[in-house]
């Protein structure tokens, strides 16, 4: 009977890592060439697809969609786990939201007004939607709302405001000043 002297484990001729092939079977060959083939040729991913070569303008489309998704994860983040995580916890996911709308402005700030006009036209290039005021013949824009000056109260109704009270007969218990002590107004 032939019996192995050395190694007990299995695994090869006993010696400690000298030209013992790595996991996976197959020798990587040469390392370091740029991801060529061996004609120098780009090699094609594993799965054998095709690199998508992408212009300049998809590459700053690409870039700020990937932006745009990481901020809308952190954000989901955030805003789901608020309240059920602990404080650290709290505050890294504020840190990473914040961090991740932080690099998306820094990027809009980086891009050259060449670039930044293909990513406005991609951003803001869809039509707007007008099927609502055009059904109902309203002008798309909406009129300016003054924000400051005195403004009647939306809630009272012509009714309330034409009608008067002066001669109403009805019982009522109490007083104003019965109602500003019970509140404590007084």
């Amino acid at each position: 009977m032939n019996q192995k002297i050395g190694n007990s484990g299995g695994g090869g001729s006993g010696r400690s890592g000298q030209n013992r092939r790595r996991r996976g079977g197959k020798s990587r060959g040469r390392r370091g060439r740029g991801g060529q083939g061996p004609n120098g040729a780009p090699r094609e991913n594993s799965n054998n697809t095709p690199r998508v070569i992408m212009t300049p303008q998809e590459r700053i489309i690409e870039r700020y969609d990937t932006l745009t998704e990481l901020h809308i994860q952190a954000r989901r983040k955030y805003y789901d786990l608020y309240h059920r995580a602990n404080p650290e916890q709290r505050q890294k996911l504020e840190r990473a939201f914040h961090r991740t709308i932080l690099d998306l402005r820094q990027y809009e700030k980086s891009l050259s007004p060449e670039q930044f006009a293909v990513l406005k036209s991609k951003r803001d290039g869809l039509r707007m939607d007008v099927t609502y005021t055009t059904n109902h013949q309203l002008p798309p824009e909406a009129p300016a709302v003054p924000t400051q000056g005195d403004f009647e109260d939306p809630h009272v109704l012509q009714s309330q405001i034409q009608c008067d009270f002066s001669n109403d007969k009805e019982e009522s218990v109490g007083s104003i000043d019965d109602y500003k002590r019970y509140k404590g107004l007084e």
